[in-house]
């Protein structure tokens, strides 16, 4: 069996099975296919004939009129594909509803080398604020060995936070390192030319 599918209208994306036999069309409570949602159709609007495989729309004096493919028409064979407008809304005669689309549905996709909380290899949560900062003053004050530790043990750890925090550690403990070998350098200098030894 055939079905009228909306297409515009109120009545959009819903099917109507087309029987065989006669179908009369309109807002009044004696049609068989009722249209009270669309104020543009008549009570009386259209008739459906169906025999076998032909379907047969006539205007049943209507105020607006049954327009096929756009053509406003007082009768018309309608063949699969056609579209009908009665009132405001257009349907599509087709040989089956149309299917509605699918849900979406989300899937979620982890990284390799995430997996359940605690799980070896997963990130849990970054480490501790408290524990940061130790690290950050470890690596500033004792570059070596504790900043490069500190530095190495963050780096290891499979948090894209406490990576982070570990490249900054490992930037403080070289910067560190090199401000303290720097002030080394100038006070043995600055001893020497004193001549405090000698």
């Amino acid at each position: 069996m055939p079905y009228l599918v909306g297409l515009t209208g109120p009545y959009t994306d819903q099917a109507f099975e087309v029987k065989d036999g006669r179908t009369t069309i309109g807002r009044g409570p004696a049609c068989n296919l009722i249209l009270a949602q669309d104020a543009a159709v008549s009570r009386a609007h259209a008739i459906l004939v169906v025999s076998g495989s032909v379907v047969q729309v006539q205007d049943a004096g209507s105020l607006h009129g049954v327009w096929v493919n756009g053509k406003r028409t007082a009768q018309a064979h309608l063949r699969l594909g056609d579209c009908v407008q009665v009132g405001a809304s257009v349907f599509q005669l087709l040989p089956v509803p149309a299917p509605p689309d699918p849900p979406i549905r989300l899937k979620v996709i982890l990284p390799p080398a995430t997996g359940a909380p605690g799980a070896r290899g997963a990130p849990d949560r970054p480490l501790p604020l408290a524990v940061g900062c130790l690290y950050y003053l470890a690596a500033l004050l004792f570059p070596i060995p504790f900043g490069f530790i500190a530095a190495f043990t963050c780096r290891a750890k499979p948090h894209p936070a406490d990576r982070q925090l570990g490249t900054t550690c490992l930037i403080v403990s070289i910067l560190s390192t090199m401000l303290q070998i720097g002030i080394s350098v100038l006070l043995v200098q600055s001893l020497l030319s004193r001549s405090y030894f000698f």
